[in-house]
Parts: structure tokens; sequence; C-alpha cells
């Protein structure tokens, strides 16, 4: 579940979403303070471009916002077939960013997150890599990526090349970073919420059985 504040913040309470990959993420990204914008790194293409789909289901930009992201828009040729739903997403204040992308939509993405227009960007973790992008938040889906032969954790220097992208030097005093678990992480903690033993009823475990004594023989 990722929880956002509207940017009218008279507009309590907090909007939710529930998507596949974010199911059980208890974060709040408060739109009205200093962890957005927010970096959502994936690492395939089509996830980035799934994700960016299902922020639209949220309001992350004020009307004002919109207009002006609109009018910076109106201009640009969006000719390619992917053009229209780039558009799309950037209209409601998400980026979209990867190497899959035609490099005028990438500066474009870039133009206006440094405009502060943008308050998320789903991308993989190349944007981690030498792009003046500002970035408050990082979020990472997963830590293990797919290299073409075997699935792998990302290594220290991968991690902290993406992690470090939260915040800016010289306008930022911090970044955050938020790592989500694992499915089968959240689902056995969800599992372990709901049994009896978990809520003090039903029978007891062996550990809580009281003992015997065996006679020694």
């Amino acid at each position: 579940m990722l929880s956002i504040i509207p940017p009218d913040s008279t507009q309590a309470p907090l909007a939710e979403a529930a998507f596949s990959s974010w199911d059980a993420t208890n974060f709040t990204l408060d739109w009205t303070t200093n962890n957005a914008a927010a970096y959502v790194v994936h690492f395939t293409q089509a996830e980035a471009a799934g994700s960016a789909q299902d922020f639209t289901s949220l309001t992350i930009c004020t009307r004002e916002q919109k207009a002006e992201i609109a009018a910076r828009l109106a201009d640009f040729a969006f000719s390619s077939p992917y053009g229209a739903e780039v558009r799309k997403w950037l209209r409601h204040g998400i980026g979209l960013h990867h190497a899959g992308l035609l490099p005028k939509y990438r500066v474009l993405v870039e133009q206006l997150a440094q405009a502060g227009l943008l308050k998320v960007i789903c991308g993989t973790d190349t944007l981690g890599a030498g792009i003046n992008v500002p970035i408050r938040t990082v979020l990472f889906t997963r830590l293990c990526k797919f290299d073409g032969r075997k699935t792998a954790h990302l290594s220290a220097r991968e991690f902290h090349q993406i992690a470090g992208r939260a915040g800016r030097k010289g306008f930022d005093d911090r970044g955050f970073v938020v790592v989500q678990a694992p499915e089968h992480v959240i689902e056995n903690i969800r599992l372990s919420a709901s049994s009896p033993s978990a809520s003090g009823c039903g029978h007891s475990t062996a550990s809580e059985r009281p003992r015997r004594r065996l006679p020694r023989r």
C-alpha cells in the first residue's frame, strides 16, 4: 500500500492506492514537504512503464502545476507511437526515464524535473549515472536484478550509485532511501499477523507447553 498526502494539504484524509508491485509497502509520500520528488527504481523498462501508469490514479499535482506542465508541452512534438503515453504521464506530473526512450523524451523529463514539475519519476537504474535530475526520495522496488544470465543482488557500488541520487548537494540537507521488502517476506508477515497464535488465541504451541521430566533408568 502506497499512501500519499495530496498537494492541497486541506484534502485529508490520505489518498491511498494499491499496486501489484507495491503491495504492503507502507511509505507516505508527502508532496508538501522535502521528500518529493521520488525516483521509483525498476530493473526492466516494462515494469517502469507499468508503474507510471499505476501512478496516474493518484493526485500528485495541483491544478496550477498541471496547467504549467500543459503549457510547456504545447509545442513539443510527441511524434512517435509511444509519445501519447509519455505525454499522458507527464500531464499527471509523472516522468518515465530509461534507455529505451527516445533521447528527446528523456531530455524533456529531465527538464521538467529540474523545473520542479515532476513529483514521481519511474525509471530503471540507468537514471543513477550522471544525469542532473533533482531527486529527494529513492524507492527501490527490489534489491536484485537479472543480468542476462542470472538474478543477483545489487553490488554495494550499484546500490550506492542509485541511492546517492537522494538529495541534491547544496540544496537538500538530507535525502530519503526506501527499499521494498520482497513479496515472500511481506506475505510471511501477513500470515503471522493473522494467525491465532499472533493474537494470543488458540492452542498453545509445543514450546509453550510445560515439559515433563522423564525418570532415569
